[in-house]
């Protein structure tokens, strides 16, 4: 969809629809900076008739002039409700129509192209937000002294310290990638971190695995410790449900397992983040996210990029994000091993040769490098619970080079 139509299809939704009004507002519309297209003119004048009139008379006003608007074949479909997503949809539009507009430009005056092009580049980093060091630094101290303070510096899963103490806690903004073969359980995994977390904070578990009656049953064989068997049998009550239920409570949210697309789960989770104020997301799992990807637009860079987006929405809404991934026979992900360099730490559940069941690091941004907790792993009701702390041979790298000079000899406190 063109800027243009784009446009129309908003602006009969921001006249039409008064709740749809500071969405566009939050999603960075502003309509006297837009091109002079007909559908911006008429908000303009309607947005200065509002100044003065109430909502109906100066749509009643503006009706006249908004005639076209009858006659455009609208998708309102095409514009989404969600801020985030409609900011980003809109400033996609709006850098094809300024890449457009600037060829033409460049077509008709190429001699003056360098200066076209300094005006243009300008305008694009005008959307980055940047700092001083000088000027972060003080207040990043006092934010870090207060988490000391307020024990938050390191966020904790209870019953699962020692894995959040390895990595470095599961803090905001971080994205975590889990991965296992096929079948191991990396969904058990997935569901034993999101219920331990649950004691504590709000979770958002992305279920695109399992209808709600199959993965309920799931969770109260880990909540109770009941094996499948008794469990198939009748064997656990109503009482002894709901006291295992109660350190959790209302703070574990899933969805119904159908697939979903990023914009619909980074849409979710801002509304549970503005809702319940959600701490933790789990992804379940990469490889069942719906994507858009083509002949064109390869699986691999699909999921890399909704990597890219799932991590960002961690920063935004300050939650930490855990996405579990399957691997393929080459011990790779399945869908795309370059979905790891975003990540900030990719735990590996699997069988050691020796140590048994163990969540290894393989990268570990924020943590002990080399290090992995074995684990207890009863499957008959799919608990998993950590043991100890362990060190894990690795692959031999290449010594780095050591950098030489006196800034990094010490000589100048660095």
């Amino acid at each position: 969809m063109r800027l243009k139509e784009f446009l129309e299809n908003a602006a009969y939704l921001y006249l039409t629809d008064e709740k749809f009004q500071p969405v566009a507002t939050s999603a960075g519309i502003r309509w006297d900076e837009l091109p002079q297209f007909d559908s911006v003119n008429i908000i303009r004048e309607y947005l200065v008739l509002r100044e003065t009139r109430p909502h109906e008379v100066a749509l009643d006003s503006c009706r006249r002039n908004a005639r076209f608007l009858e006659l455009c074949d609208l998708n309102l479909t095409e514009i989404p409700l969600d801020a985030q997503v409609l900011s980003y949809n809109f400033r996609e539009h709006l850098l094809v129509h300024r890449y457009e507009r600037l060829a033409e430009t460049l077509a008709k005056n190429p001699e003056n192209g360098k200066n076209l092009l300094r005006e243009f580049e300008d305008a694009k980093a005008s959307g980055v937000d940047y700092a001083a060091i000088g000027d972060l630094l003080p207040d990043a101290l006092l934010n870090l002294n207060e988490s000391v303070k307020t024990n938050t510096a390191k966020i904790t899963l209870q019953g699962f310290e020692q894995l959040s103490d390895m990595i470095g806690g599961f803090n905001p903004g971080r994205l975590i990638i889990v991965t296992g073969e096929t079948g191991f359980g990396k969904t058990n995994l997935g569901i034993n971190l999101a219920l331990s977390a649950a004691k504590t904070m709000r979770v958002a578990y992305a279920n695109m695995e399992m209808v709600y009656d199959d993965i309920a049953r799931r969770v109260m064989a880990i909540l109770t410790g009941t094996p499948y068997s008794k469990l198939y049998s009748g064997g656990l009550d109503q009482n002894t449900l709901q006291v295992a239920l109660k350190p959790v409570g209302q703070r574990f949210s899933i969805t119904n397992g159908r697939t979903l697309s990023v914009p619909e789960i980074e849409s979710w989770l801002r509304l549970l983040k503005r809702q319940q104020d959600i701490e933790l997301a789990v992804i379940d799992y990469d490889q069942k996210l719906e994507l858009p990807f083509s002949r064109h637009i390869p699986e691999w860079k699909s999921v890399q990029q909704a990597i890219i987006k799932l991590e960002d929405a961690a920063k935004e809404l300050g939650i930490s994000v855990l996405v579990l991934s399957q691997l393929n026979r080459d011990g790779e992900i399945s869908a795309s091993h370059r979905a790891t360099f975003t990540a900030h730490t990719v735990l590996h559940f699997c069988e050691h040769e020796t140590l048994g069941p163990i969540i290894q690091a393989k990268k570990n941004r924020h943590g002990k490098k080399g290090k992995a907790v074995t684990v207890k792993y009863d499957e008959e009701c799919s608990r998993i619970y950590e043991d100890e702390v362990v060190a894990i041979e690795s692959k031999k790298t290449p010594a780095r080079k050591t950098l030489k000079g006196p800034y990094f000899e010490g000589q100048h406190g660095i």
